[in-house]
């Protein structure tokens, strides 16, 4: 079996919202969950800048989404740091994260219970609670807003994760179908499987199958007859 592999780059998928009111981080969280999509997590340095920039001449500490276990309030993992040293950061009772005002683009460890002004974030994806085909469901999304989403990274199936939990179906599209042709998966942004979630082991190949993920329980993804109706997720 050949399976297709490629090299991206994520593309810009969020936009960044400031909210000026302080609140504990747990209610910073509660909010962006709330109004937007979650508290901010920045990955790599390119986003670690963009962060910065959005806080030009702030004067002020604001809470992002990292927390105890430094893990990411998205659930993804924590695997790029910028912190701030200072004597007490090894105090085990500062379980958040602000962006330092003293040191911009530095991070520093807070108490979670202090009030801070919070960045959320907004991502570019939509659930669709109608039940269509995949082919229709296809067809709604280029047509509405961009196109049936692609999962290509670990951070993109935390997003789709969220969306698909509010699904009045068992299983919500993706845009993920096999080619008969070809005799592999792939996205319908014409990317292969890099990143991978699959419910067991790699599904059997057969024509006229796509792509959807669970709405419930682990929220892998399963193979499934592109004539079933179900909710599905768009890319805006």
């Amino acid at each position: 079996m050949s399976r297709t592999c490629c090299v991206f780059t994520e593309s810009p998928t969020e936009r960044y919202i400031l909210i000026t009111e302080e609140k504990n981080w747990t209610e910073a969280q509660s909010y962006c969950r709330q109004n937007h999509t979650d508290l901010v997590s920045v990955r790599n340095r390119t986003e670690n800048e963009k962060v910065r920039e959005e806080l030009t001449n702030q004067t002020v500490n604001w809470w992002i989404g990292l927390y105890k276990n430094w893990k990411w309030s998205d659930e993804s993992k924590s695997s790029y740091r910028k912190w701030e040293m200072t004597s007490d950061e090894m105090n085990d009772d500062k379980n958040c994260t602000v962006v330092s005002v003293v040191s911009p683009g530095k991070w520093k460890k807070k108490k979670c219970n202090k009030e801070y002004r919070f960045i959320c974030y907004e991502d570019n994806l939509i659930l669709v609670k109608e039940n269509k085909t995949w082919d229709e469901a296809l067809t709604y999304c280029r047509q509405h807003h961009d196109d049936l989403v692609s999962v290509t990274t670990e951070t993109l199936q935390h997003w789709v994760k969220r969306r698909a939990e509010n699904a009045s179906t068992s299983y919500v599209w993706l845009g993920l179908r096999f080619s008969c042709t070809l005799r592999f998966w792939f996205w319908v942004n014409s990317e292969g499987l890099c990143y991978e979630n699959w419910a067991g082991v790699y599904p059997v190949s057969e024509c006229r199958h796509t792509g959807a993920v669970e709405s419930r329980n682990r929220q892998k993804w399963v193979s499934l007859p592109e004539t079933e109706r179900l909710n599905f997720i768009c890319s805006k």
